[in-house]
């Protein structure tokens, strides 16, 4: 697989590095192919152990998605005699960071790069801006872009991290400028078509959505996640059997990078993600089937990743096939112990395989967790399973505190209702039916049909 190398690029202005460095990295270097260049760089290690090697070599280990290789080469980089400058190592750190998907951790170390480095040095700028965008500082972002810009006011990359900087300050007038700006001086880049393609979807404009997607189709035909973003587009559109070709293209696309064991964890990541989104398609469809074959297809592919768990389940329960779905949602929580969301979706399962006192744990469980999502729906479900197992005391203080947390909850209302009623103090239940019987009902699951009908009738008597 060929990859352009950032550092190769930062290495050629007018910096003295690459001279400092031996022949043979120099030549390690020159080789685009990165599964070759880290070949070269580990003969070159294994003879002369030097810290640019092993930085070079970080530095290619961590675009392979190798990051824990690239973290244990950076540190022996930093244990031997420098042969860089101090800025460069730390610019270095920045990138394997970066790759590894810690932006904040890059963010800072491009940020000790500046302090120290020469006036010359403004590809770390870019470096920094991309971080800053990566973690919505975009303010920050386009201040260094402009850095950038002044020196190269045609640099794609720059140019395209720029709209997204004025993008993400809701300027996406400018955004369209700054693209159409950068796609004058480069008409048929893949990553800015597709940049300005996204734009224009979240503005709305369908028409020219189609046009230039055909355009980005043209020009990376082979390139998947071009292919995967043309997906998301159109899948946001509405288009969702145009958004499945997409998504199966780049599907296609990297499993056929994944042969090349090298690269197989990098594309794995990717190759995960997609198959989600092809997932949320098919579900819009009503293609179950298919929907669970993508979702088992990225737990076989990641199986720690806690996302397609939490998807399964959520799929399982709807289907009303529960002991599916607790497995999933189980093995999810088990994977992310911190997550608030899900939680009503498995209490819920619980209760309709009647597993009740598994139901209560789960309340227990989730009640525990800081800013849990649905905090009255858990609170309420858990007064109705309570009143359920004819536990009235603990099911009134549960359903009492669900209307405390979220007083729009109808059921909590309702169920408070039928526990006033089966106490016979019929002014407060048809207090508590009538308004809930009022509000907009938040969960319509087929389980509350029967109370609601229930209430209406007690209401008439």
């Amino acid at each position: 697989m060929k990859v352009g190398c950032w550092l190769l690029l930062l290495l050629c202005v007018g910096h003295s590095v690459l001279a400092q460095s031996s022949v043979p990295v120099q030549q390690a270097l020159a080789e685009t192919d990165l599964t070759k260049r880290v070949s070269l760089l580990t003969i070159e290690i294994n003879r002369l152990p030097s810290c640019s090697a092993y930085l070079f070599r970080a530095e290619a280990y961590s675009i392979l998605g190798h990051h824990d290789l690239a973290a244990r080469d950076l540190a022996r980089a930093r244990e031997l005699p420098p042969t860089e400058a101090a800025y460069f190592v730390t610019t270095v750190s920045g990138l394997v960071l970066l790759h590894a998907g810690d932006a904040r951790g890059a963010f800072a170390e491009f940020d000790n790069a500046i302090r120290t480095a020469p006036p010359y040095y403004i590809e770390v700028y870019s470096f920094r801006a991309r971080a800053g965008v990566r973690l919505e500082r975009y303010a920050e972002a386009e201040r260094d872009l402009l850095v950038v810009l002044r020196a190269a006011p045609t640099d794609a990359d720059a140019l395209g991290l720029l709209a997204d900087a004025q993008a993400g300050q809701q300027r996406s007038t400018e955004a369209l400028a700054t693209l159409d700006r950068a796609l004058a001086a480069h008409p048929n880049h893949p990553n800015l078509l597709l940049k300005k393609l996204l734009l224009l979807d979240r503005l709305g404009r369908r028409d020219e959505v189609e046009a230039l997607a055909g355009r980005v189709t043209s020009f990376a035909p082979n390139d998947p996640l071009s292919q995967s973003n043309l997906g998301l587009v159109f899948q946001n559109a509405g288009n969702l059997p145009r958004a499945i070709e997409y998504h199966t293209r780049a599907i296609e696309l990297y499993l056929e990078r994944m042969k090349e064991p090298e690269f197989a964890r990098a594309q794995a990541d990717q190759l995960y993600r997609i198959y989600l989104n092809r997932s949320i398609t098919h579900r819009q469809l009503g293609s179950t089937d298919a929907a669970l074959g993508d979702l088992r297809k990225a737990t076989d592919l990641r199986p720690q990743r806690y996302e397609a768990w939490y998807m399964i389940g959520d799929l399982q329960v709807a289907q009303r096939n529960y002991r599916e779905g607790i497995a999933a949602l189980e093995a999810c929580f088990a994977r992310n112990p911190k997550l608030t969301d899900g939680w009503v979706n498995l209490s819920f399962a619980y209760m309709e395989a009647g597993l009740r006192a598994e139901a209560l744990r789960t309340f227990d469980r989730a009640l525990a967790l800081p800013n849990v999502a649905s905090k009255g729906l858990l609170l309420n479900n858990k007064g109705f399973a309570l009143l359920e197992l004819g536990r009235k005391a603990e099911a009134k203080a549960a359903l009492e505190a669900a209307i405390a947390t979220d007083p729009r909850v109808a059921m909590s209302h309702i169920s408070l209702g039928e526990y006033y009623l089966s106490e016979n103090d019929l002014a407060s239940a048809k207090r508590h039916l009538s308004y809930g019987l009022a509000l907009p009902i938040l969960d319509s699951r087929e389980r509350w049909t029967g109370h609601y009908q229930r209430a209406v009738i007690a209401l008439r008597e």
